[in-house]
């Protein structure tokens, strides 16, 4: 399907955004920077069709996936995200990656999870080369602004099925 590039991107830019938010620069150049964006429309405006994410839900619980994919929902409302989840997804998504049928997001955690497998199987898109371009909501490049750096296996977290 067409429409998942275009989802899945929004939705990962949306995804590092927030995770990009939480780390901190040391108020080295703050006064340089403008206002930070209030509102993520900027990130999403109507996509539409259909996405599906599948997550590990481990010790920590799945309240920061919630609250995130309720907000990207907000977003767009004629876009029907379904959740994939649980402590067992791994093992219970399994047959639909032998098949060729992932979802179009995962997060890569938690038991019966192999990402270096999933690599080797070339299983997932590489997505080192997009995420030197990509930028957020307020121009920045997201490696400028990420908590951990894009040196050694950081690069094979930033993949996902898309196949």
């Amino acid at each position: 399907m067409n429409m998942k590039r275009p989802v899945f991107a929004t939705l990962l830019i949306m995804i590092l955004f927030i995770v990009a938010a939480c780390g901190s620069n040391n108020g080295s150049a703050e006064a340089e920077k403008p206002a930070a964006s209030d509102t993520p429309s900027a990130v999403a405006n109507g996509l539409k069709g259909e996405f599906e994410i599948q997550y590990f839900v481990g010790g920590y619980g799945d309240a920061w996936w919630i609250d995130v994919i309720d907000q990207f929902q907000k977003l767009n409302p004629d876009l029907k995200i379904k959740q994939s989840a649980g402590p067992k997804i791994n093992d219970q998504m399994k047959p639909r990656w032998i098949q060729g049928n992932p979802p179009d997001l995962i997060y890569i955690d938690g038991a019966g999870s192999n990402p270096r497998q999933m690599v080797e199987d070339d299983q997932l898109l590489d997505l080192s080369d997009w995420i030197h371009e990509a930028s957020n909501v307020d121009g920045e490049k997201i490696t400028n602004v990420m908590i951990a750096s894009m040196d050694g296996l950081f690069r094979r977290t930033l993949i996902v099925s898309w196949r």
